[in-house]
């Protein structure tokens, strides 16, 4: 069975900060959103998810190449 390793302090950060982040961006889209409470569900997507899919790709790109890389020899044991 493989073993998989804790995140990195590094890479704990990313995460946090991440999670911050599409916190203050559902903030700003229920603000939007909140001016115009007949289409409250179609304004909310339009200015969340333009926020939040980049924010949430980067931060797995980040976090993935912050990742420890083993080398071939180790790989295999």
């Amino acid at each position: 069975m493989e073993q998989r390793n804790s995140l990195k302090l590094s890479q704990k950060i990313i995460v946090i900060l991440a999670d911050i982040l599409v916190l203050a961006e559902i903030c700003y889209a229920m603000s939007v959103a909140a001016q115009n409470p007949g289409e409250l569900t179609p304004v909310f997507m339009k200015a969340f998810l333009p926020l939040a899919l980049p924010t949430i790709a980067g931060a797995i790109i980040l976090v993935r190449a912050l990742r420890d890389r083993k080398q071939p020899s180790q790989a295999r044991s």
